[in-house]
């Protein structure tokens, strides 16, 4: 039998306490799925961009090229959806995003 005091709090993200663990420096290394392909950021908190890039490694964002990201199996908050240009997300291990890019005629 557990008491009040011997409790501990254990958040989703495996962390113990009472709020969110910024500042922490080294995240649990996180899988997630970019394009099928298995990748390992440094972050738990990606941009827009930095998903782009890990889909295509050389990827410009300019006038003629627009970048689709969509993702499935994301934090309990927004389970799936789109990623725009100038949002972040934060990861759940083994999230997937889809990529695409489109040139404009």
């Amino acid at each position: 039998m557990t008491t009040n005091t011997e409790h501990h709090h254990l958040h989703p993200e495996g962390h113990h306490g009472h709020g969110r663990d910024h500042g922490h420096e080294h995240p649990k290394e996180l899988t997630i799925i970019v394009n099928g392909r298995p990748k390992h950021p440094h972050s738990d908190v990606l941009t827009y961009i930095e998903v782009v890039r890990l889909a295509f490694e050389n990827a410009v964002v300019n006038d003629r090229t627009v970048y689709t990201v969509t993702f499935e199996g994301g934090p309990h908050h927004k389970p799936e959806g789109t990623l725009v240009e100038g949002e972040d997300i934060r990861l759940k291990d083994h999230m997937c995003f889809h990529v695409t890019a489109t040139n404009k005629s």
